[in-house]
């Protein structure tokens, strides 16, 4: 199994640079060549983080892309394209409350036209609980082992995990993979439109409840034990674990390894 871990200061500084150089690929590809009509800007942030913490990512600006790090070390780098002549600048403010540490892009008024963008790479450490909310943007994460629960309200979200996910996102659809299949908290995922695509390990024992008006294909031994119109209830392995999958507006692929 690949890993995505940064080893060392050295390590996650390339990552990071790596990230960055991919974000401004992204946005060449959205079809906008470099003008003097906007700029690009930088922002880095790094800190520790309690075992026992939270971490909540805020971006209603752009993507949201999350990384394994080091045990307690948290690492934040944004991307922020804007309008050269508008004077309005995004803040990616970090704060500290109560157990929890929120990474939120704020504007302090509306900006000017469409050539505002932030994009946000966050490297999280390990076994702490992480949320991540998008308006339009793309949420991913890789490698993670983490207990997740993203919210888009029109973007994709993939990710992999050894922990458990909520996911919902309006418009999108969603890619995941959960590398362990004895839940604490029953995966739940959820899109309004669009399809779900979810891999699952060999010994995992759960019982789906699938809602899709779309095609449900299931590769993997699998006991289908109950199938309505839009409906399909089934068992994998012992059934010990519940998982819901929810598209009222796409299709539904469980793969095996």
């Amino acid at each position: 199994m690949t890993r995505y871990r940064a080893r060392g200061a050295a390590s996650r500084r390339k990552a990071l640079l790596l990230s960055c150089l991919f974000l401004v690929f992204a946005l060449a590809a959205y079809g906008q060549e470099p003008s003097p009509d906007w700029t690009i800007d930088s922002y880095r942030w790094a800190g520790t983080l309690a075992p026992s913490s939270r971490l909540a990512v805020l971006n209603p600006y752009g993507d949201v892309r999350l990384r394994d790090a080091d045990a307690g070390e948290v690492e934040v780098s944004a991307m922020i394209q804007r309008r050269t002549s508008d004077p309005v600048k995004p803040e990616v403010r970090v704060r500290r409350r109560w157990g929890r540490l929120t990474i939120q892009v704020l504007y302090p008024t509306a900006p000017r036209g469409d050539l505002h963008r932030v994009d946000l790479t966050v490297f999280v450490p390990a076994r702490i609980r992480v949320a991540a909310r998008t308006r339009d943007g793309r949420i991913e994460a890789r490698g993670l082992e983490n207990d997740l629960d993203f919210v888009s309200a029109g973007g994709d979200v993939a990710f992999s995990t050894t922990g458990t996910a909520r996911v919902s996102t309006a418009r999108g659809d969603i890619t995941a993979d959960l590398r362990h299949g004895g839940w604490g908290r029953a995966p739940r995922l959820v899109t309004r439109q669009g399809d779900i695509s979810l891999r699952l390990p060999p010994e995992v024992d759960a019982r789906v409840r699938i809602r899709a008006t779309g095609e449900v294909a299931v590769r993997r031994p699998a006991r289908f034990e109950r199938r309505t119109a839009r409906k399909v209830f089934i068992t994998l392995g012992g059934g010990a674990h519940p998982l819901f999958l929810d598209t009222p507006r796409g299709g539904v692929t469980l793969v095996a390894p």
